[in-house]
């Protein structure tokens, strides 16, 4: 017999509220470990930000998608989707699960978005098996970025 595995999607605007004025990732933290999910795929997600690490005084000492695992999810994957200046952003993947292997793909296509901005698909993708199961399973997130 093969058990559910329970699964959320969450973009979380890189761990800040609208107009960018206040920290939420400790929240979303917070908030994340009472959902009872095996995995979270999670879009935007900042791993580095020189400048809002600085401005927010509680800005995690290590990337948001390791501090949001906290102690609940035991593994994570994190695919780097925009790079600037002060840091970088993309998506992740928690899991209660051991991640087996993973892999970030750029898919390369573009598409216009008004206001004729243009933007690519990324994919970050997780291998795992989970306890009670026979076979492995590939859990991916998606953006247009």
């Amino acid at each position: 017999m093969e058990f559910p595995l329970h699964i959320a999607s969450y973009n979380i605007h890189k761990g800040l509220s609208q107009f960018n004025r206040r920290l939420t990732v400790h929240e979303l933290r917070d908030r994340l470990g009472t959902l009872g999910t095996d995995i979270v795929f999670l879009q935007e997600v900042q791993h580095s930000h020189g400048l809002r690490a600085s401005r927010f005084q509680h800005w995690p000492g290590r990337p948001q998608h390791e501090f949001l695992a906290g102690h609940v999810y035991t593994d994570f994957a994190y695919g780097k989707n925009c790079v600037y200046d002060t840091g970088h952003h993309g998506n992740a993947i928690l899991s209660r699960y051991k991640i087996l292997s993973w892999e970030n793909e750029d898919s390369g296509r573009t598409r216009t978005v008004p206001p004729m901005r243009t933007k690519a698909a990324a994919c970050c993708s997780a291998r795992s098996k989970c306890r009670g199961w026979r076979r492995r399973f590939t859990a991916s997130t998606c953006t247009w970025r």
